[in-house]
């Protein structure tokens, strides 16, 4: 357990080393130029035309550069975001109830979900909604629920793309989704370090104000328990914080957490 922290721990402080150096190549070139502007526009006889010219051609270049930025920027800033995720998680959970019966997929659909397929391998529920608990901000969201009948069940299958399709056709009339959040169930028969690494591969992307998040829940019925992807305090959004308290609430998750 040691050696894997140790691991983690390493590749977040890589991540944030590069984010922190990628930061300086922005910073420092934006400061420079301010600064050069300042000396030509006050300290020289170079008329504004002249410097404007100048100028005009660099603040492309760094415009171009700023956008390359910003996707790697983003690509280390989920990672060290997931890293810390992992370094700070609940681990297993106990449960009040048991899950994946017929009474708990009937407290899904009281919850005000709608059922969008019933395949042989698993059921999608979906739910728009413009009000989160735990979110005082109103933002359109859909939340899905899929859950999958055998544990080979691949979440991210071509058939189960097509039905995402299939579920932005329902969106309501002058609904803008922002927030779209998928909590993927799946039953295994006994808890190991593969699984639990299967498990813990979450989505968790934002781009502007959209944010797109899938976890996977993993139930394990013998010791009725779950296992799930939910830091202790280092939530990356108030969004994957109401996932992650969600899924506590659909499956009566008990305080006591396993060790």
């Amino acid at each position: 357990m040691a050696t894997q922290i140790d691991s983690l721990l390493n590749k977040r402080n890589e991540m944030i080393k590069k984010r922190n150096l990628l930061l300086f190549f922005v910073s420092f070139p934006l400061f420079l130029f301010i600064v050069i502007f300042v000396v030509l526009s006050y300290m020289t006889n170079l008329g504004n035309d002249l410097i404007i010219t100048i100028y005009l051609p660099i603040s492309i270049i760094y415009l171009i550069f700023t956008l390359w930025v910003k996707g790697k920027f983003s690509y280390y800033e989920m990672n060290i975001q997931y890293l810390s995720m992992l370094l700070d998680e609940i681990g297993p959970v106990k449960l009040g109830r048991k899950i994946f019966t017929t009474s708990w997929v009937e407290k899904i659909k009281e919850n005000g979900f709608k059922l969008l397929s019933d395949e042989k391998d698993y059921m999608y529920f979906y739910l728009y909604t413009d009000k989160l608990n735990k979110i005082s901000n109103r933002k359109d969201a859909c939340i899905s629920i899929v859950l999958a009948k055998n544990s080979s069940f691949d979440f991210y299958s071509e058939h189960l793309e097509n039905e995402k399709i299939k579920l932005l056709s329902l969106e309501p009339k002058g609904f803008k989704t922002k927030i779209q959040i998928t909590l993927q169930f799946i039953m295994y028969d006994q808890m190991d370090e593969e699984t639990t690494n299967k498990i813990s591969r979450i989505i968790n992307f934002k781009s502007n104000q959209q944010y797109l998040i899938h976890i996977t829940v993993g139930y394990f019925s013998d010791q009725n328990m779950i296992y799930f992807l939910c830091p202790q305090k280092a939530y990356p959004s108030k969004y994957y914080y109401y996932a992650c308290w969600y899924i506590k609430q659909l499956c009566e998750v008990e305080d006591k957490v396993i060790k």
